[in-house]
């Protein structure tokens, strides 16, 4: 070998050793970048997978929370109409009181509610049947009490459940059952509610 081919030989040999070199240190910061990547992906995937289980928790806790206020509402509702029917019933029942009493009970209201003895009592079309019998015994109880026994009796009669309406004049004062009671609704309401509920 001559000088030449020595000194092309060992530029080749530097240069070959030289791109080894290069390749290994390429390969070796290749490799830190890729685990250094690969260390922040599962960093930005153990981020994203708490920040969506926490998302998820918080959606769940609303969802949850929406839920009960609308099962409240609806609980709330029934409890609200059941209070209502059972005032519903409480008309019906005094409608449906045995006749003596029944009579006794409107001839009573028209005596109490009466200012001076002297009113019209009108009733529903299903009472007018009554009305002599109401009338006669609401005088009674008003000269009992000391006060003009002069109720009359109307032949008109009132769209209303059942009850009566004392009229004079412009001036009507309302006895009937479905007035009586929703006037004690606001007064009963907690106590029905505790009766029914507790």
């Amino acid at each position: 070998m001559n000088g030449i081919e020595k000194i092309t030989a060992r530029i080749a040999g530097d240069a070959a050793a030289e791109i080894e070199k290069l390749q290994a240190e390429s390969k070796a910061q290749c490799d830190e970048i890729a685990k250094k990547s690969a260390a922040e992906a599962q960093e930005e995937y153990a981020r994203l997978l708490k920040q969506g289980t926490l998302n998820a928790k918080h959606r769940q806790e609303r969802l949850n929370s929406v839920a009960e206020l609308e099962a409240k509402k609806i609980v709330l509702g029934e409890k609200q109409d059941l209070i209502a029917r059972t005032f519903d019933r409480a008309v019906e029942m005094l409608r449906d009181l045995p006749e003596d009493k029944y009579i006794a009970f409107l001839a009573k209201l028209a005596a109490e509610a009466s200012s001076d003895g002297t009113e019209q009592i009108v009733l529903c079309a299903r009472d007018q049947r009554l009305g002599l019998a109401i009338r006669d015994k609401a005088n009674d109880l008003l000269k009992a009490a000391g006060k003009s026994g002069g109720l009359t009796l109307s032949g008109d009669a009132r769209d209303i459940l059942g009850g009566l309406v004392l009229t004079k004049g412009n001036i009507e004062t309302n006895c009937s059952l479905d007035v009586l009671v929703s006037a004690y609704k606001n007064e009963l309401a907690g106590e029905v509610a505790k009766t029914l509920f507790d």
